[in-house]
């Protein structure tokens, strides 16, 4: 729970791989529990926390343990109506001391994740100082029937290094940058770094509770196919995220959750509770051409400008090439192209932080230039954080299924799409035309459809009605970043433009 890494509130209706539900599972994501109100977004105070398990009790929600949840997936039991899952991380002392016992009272089960070398006393953040329980807290938790110890890594709830301009990324999911080497973390050390910290985290638990986790809450939230298949293979196949935004679907049987912040008073809590159906997307795209050539002061002060100009259009989504507009260069390292610069991962990252965008597509040109598309592809995977891939018209159909292949590898619950003409066949999550593409289409998929306008102006007027999944009226739409002008005062038409179908 370090701020500067994570800020996401989203509510997830959880599936595992091949489970069949019969109905949808909420899984709450705590961390501090306070005697009063405080500053920290991810504390409550004990006050709402008990109005937030009454209402719970009250209004029909029935929580269950993490064992419980297994059966289902198993097939061995039902999932009740209403079903909550309450989890707990980071091990504050404020859930030994008062949650444990509190939920003891309401019969709740819950879930609390450890991070061990915080447990023993090492490299505790300055914030949790004196904040933590003890081995011997979570001793009497082990006994508590109410209660399941997960295992929240050893030493990986940190930042490290994830590219040139010393931006710090998840220690579990990061490979990281090595600046006397200019070079990154490869796969085979990676595996080997993740593997040899969940066991010693094992080994911790085993030594001070007699018990090894079978389930694992990933730091910040974050996880990909390699740590998915080390947990695995360590005896943690119950594994959770944090939900993000996207559909749910779930994949290898990871559980996604909904973060508690900014302690929600009860009005807000219930209506976190309820399933929400897919958020409309307001996108812009930005190309990263006039980044190549420049120097690094002169690329921050490019970045800068971008975050700033970007704060008032209130977008929850980017589109982004990886590559110069011609295809030729990668704006992130990797032996299978010409690079114009590594600057990927720092303009996806100060976006994603500084204005809380959720959601990244990378547009894929066809006329990429790669020796070798896997290790492209593989290492464009590794070190950026992107939700979305959507290939340009023209694009070859090999390279796509080689995108589809390796990509997913590294980066998980990825949506792929198309850019341009419309697709033939189903195998795409969304599908990016134009203003004029729009208008000639018979017919048009609120769910996967994006229209990209030429600009802002062209929003207000041509966008029209049409009905959601859920009987909502919206339309997923942008445009290109290099339409707004800088001298004009974009506030009240993006304003109007962002509010319409939302």
């Amino acid at each position: 729970m370090i701020q500067r890494f994570l800020i996401v509130v989203m509510v997830f209706a959880a599936t595992f791989s091949g489970a069949a539900w019969a109905g949808s599972l909420v899984i709450l994501n705590y961390h501090d529990v306070t005697p009063d109100p405080s500053g920290d977004r991810f504390a409550v105070s004990r006050s709402m926390f008990v109005a937030h398990m009454d209402y719970l009790k009250q209004n029909g929600y029935v929580p269950i343990s993490l064992g419980y949840v297994e059966q289902v997936v198993s097939k061995k039991a039902p999932l009740p109506e209403k079903a909550v899952l309450l989890t707990f991380d980071d091990g504050l002392k404020s859930y030994s001391d008062f949650v444990a016992p509190l939920l003891a009272i309401y019969e709740f089960p819950s879930v609390i994740s450890l991070v061990t070398s915080w447990m023993d006393g090492v490299d505790v953040p300055p914030e949790y100082a004196g904040k933590l329980m003890t081995w011997n807290d979570a001793r009497n938790l082990a006994r508590n029937r109410y209660v399941t110890i997960a295992n929240h890594t050893h030493d990986m709830h940190r930042g490290i290094l994830s590219n040139p301009q010393n931006n710090l990324r998840g220690a579990a999911t990061t490979r990281q940058y090595f600046p006397a080497t200019n070079s990154y973390e490869d796969e085979s050390h990676f595996r080997e770094r993740i593997r040899n910290d969940l066991s010693v985290a094992m080994s911790r638990f085993k030594a001070e509770l007699n018990l090894e986790p079978h389930a694992i809450a990933w730091p910040y939230g974050e996880y990909d196919h390699v740590i998915y298949e080390e947990a695995v293979a360590l005896g943690m196949p119950v594994q959770f995220a944090l939900a993000d935004g996207s559909p749910a679907r779930a994949e290898d049987g990871v559980l996604g959750r909904m973060l508690i912040v900014d302690q929600p008073a009860i009005p807000d809590f219930a209506h976190l509770l309820v399933t929400q159906a897919a958020i409309p997307r307001r996108f812009v795209e930005i190309r990263l051409d006039a980044f190549a050539g420049e120097t690094p002061e002169q690329q921050e002060q490019r970045l800068s400008d971008l975050l700033d100009r970007m704060q008032v259009l209130q977008v929850n989504a980017v589109v982004v090439s990886p590559t110069t507009a011609d295809g030729k260069k990668a704006f992130f390292h990797t032996p299978a192209a010409a690079i114009a610069t590594d600057v990927l991962d720092r303009v996806i990252h100060q976006i994603r932080n500084r204005l809380n965008v959720r959601f990244f597509v990378l547009r894929i040109n066809p006329g990429l230039e790669t020796s070798a598309p896997s290790v492209f592809f593989s290492d464009l995977a590794r070190l950026a954080r992107f939700e979305g891939v959507a290939f340009e018209t023209g694009v070859s159909r090999d390279l796509q299924l080689q995108a589809r292949r390796v990509v997913p590898k590294f980066r998980t619950r990825v949506n792929f799409g198309v850019f341009g003409d419309s697709p033939s066949g189903g195998d795409y999550d969304f599908h990016i035309l134009s203003e004029s593409q729009w208008r000639a289409s018979p017919s048009f998929d609120a769910a996967r459809d994006w229209v990209l306008f030429s600009s802002p102006d062209r929003v207000s007027g041509a966008a029209r009605a049409v009905k959601s999944s859920d009987s909502r009226e919206y339309v997923n739409y942008g445009f290109p970043f290099d339409s707004i002008s800088k001298s004009s005062e974009p506030r009240d038409g993006i304003d109007r433009v962002v509010r319409k179908g939302g």
